[in-house]
């Protein structure tokens, strides 16, 4: 009976998940009781095929890869592809760490390799739970997750180092002829952790530096908005002073009709003056907010004559929404309901309706155009697919970190999306 191995397969499921946690900021679970139950199914034949089975390192690598693999993309709602990509990386790095904790042991215990496997996979689940206690809580959940293809190229590296590794374990434990086996296996153990702690610190600075290379060229789309916002304010202002400066004359003008008994020309003149007045008054949006004021007067104000916008709400400077995760819901937004206004051919009535407000518990961000095509997962229809479409991907992606919600639905011919933020949550790192 291999009760053994049963207990270490479930230890190292529990070890992926860790991983998954902690690494690769994998935290929304999945909430569909049917998939623990069938998880659980399938953990029982597992144990099954474990006792029935003799002794084989191949069958319980098979099994705990297979279960490890299973449990963590369903428990954690992942997509083959990137379970796959990211699975690959993940399969050598917890390899290297529990050969180095499995080195330590050897060293240190006279423990058996069962036993002594066992052991280096639960250090292995408190290292990962001791990183996120101390640093991890600190870090941003995606710090270490990489581009599919550098993450490819970096599971080729280290299922080399793997190799390696195994093969500088065998020449350890079978050569008779070492002089100082102990000086050997430290040798390996601290070229383990060297090799463990380069790799991360290299994850992590290439995820830095992009996340830097990203927040400077938004910092750069958001000043040039801002230049644009000061100036039309500039234009507007100057407007308003040069109507301030002719208000006598216009009041005057208006006593001179009255005096001539001339009502007809002087509804003509009134009406000028109002439309005048209109245009200054209507020359901008303000909702309160200036970082969501520059948007709706970059998005909106250059397709003002071809539809009809409302734009209705508030909210002040100190709601609990970065200004950079608030520019990019409100600006994906609005880029797609002009968007899907451009897109209509047809001679009808074009519309969008802005609102935002906050409430007690929520701040509300609702956006409505008129659309004539069928709700297909907002995927993008242009040409050049690669570098579009990911707009409702990123709205999906910032609202997730304030564990809000976002809606989106096409009826009577508009197209609705809102999005629901809660006033007391921060964005999660």
């Amino acid at each position: 009976m291999q009760w053994i191995n049963v207990a270490a397969c479930l230890i190292i499921v529990a070890e992926y998940l860790s991983f998954y946690y902690v690494f690769l900021g994998k935290r929304e679970l999945n909430r569909n009781k049917k998939i623990y139950i069938c998880l659980a199914i399938g953990d029982i034949i597992a144990m099954v095929i474990q006792c029935m089975s003799e002794k084989s390192g191949l069958i319980f690598l098979c099994i705990t890869a297979m279960e490890s693999f299973i449990h963590v993309m369903l428990i954690y709602k992942i997509k083959w592809g990137e379970m796959l990509n990211t699975f690959f990386f993940t399969f050598p790095l917890l390899s290297i760490i529990e050969s180095i904790f499995g080195f330590f042991i050897d060293s240190c215990t006279k423990m058996n390799d069962d036993q002594s496997g066992i052991f280096s996979i639960i250090l292995t689940v408190i290292l990962i739970w001791g990183f996120y206690e101390i640093i991890g809580k600190k870090l941003d959940r995606e710090a270490f997750i990489l581009p599919k293809k550098i993450n490819a190229l970096l599971s080729i590296v280290m299922f080399t180092i793997v190799i390696m590794f195994v093969y500088f374990t065998y020449i350890i434990q079978e050569a008779a002829d070492i002089r100082y086996p102990h000086v050997a296996i430290g040798l390996a153990i601290v070229g383990g952790i060297i090799i463990l702690t380069m790799v991360l610190i290299m994850i992590y600075s290439m995820n830095a530096k992009q996340k830097y290379y990203k927040r400077s060229k938004h910092l750069s789309e958001y000043g040039e908005l801002q230049k644009e916002y000061f100036e039309m304010l500039l234009n507007k202002e100057g407007k308003t002073r040069q109507f301030r400066h002719d208000i006598m004359a216009e009041l005057m003008q208006i006593k001179s009709y009255v005096e001539r008994k001339e009502y007809q020309a002087l509804d003509k003149y009134v009406a000028e003056s109002l439309h005048e007045l209109d245009l200054i008054s209507n020359y901008n949006y303000d909702v309160g907010n200036e970082v969501v004021n520059i948007l709706l007067n970059h998005y909106l104000i250059p397709v003002k004559d071809n539809c009809s916008i409302n734009v209705k709400g508030y909210i002040s400077e100190t709601i609990n929404i970065e200004d950079r995760d608030l520019c990019i819901m409100v600006s994906n937004l609005l880029s797609n309901a002009v968007e899907g206004i451009k897109k209509i051919n047809k001679k009808c009535e074009k519309l969008i309706n802005f609102n935002i407000k906050s409430g007690k518990y929520y701040t509300y961000i609702i956006v409505e155009n008129t659309c004539f095509t069928k709700y297909s997962g907002f995927q993008t229809d242009k040409q050049d697919k690669r570098n579009h479409g990911f707009g409702i991907k990123n709205i999906k992606k910032t609202v997730k970190k304030y564990d809000g919600n976002f809606l989106c639905k096409v009826e009577n011919n508009m197209f609705y999306s809102e999005i629901q933020i809660k006033n007391d949550r921060l964005s999660k790192k």
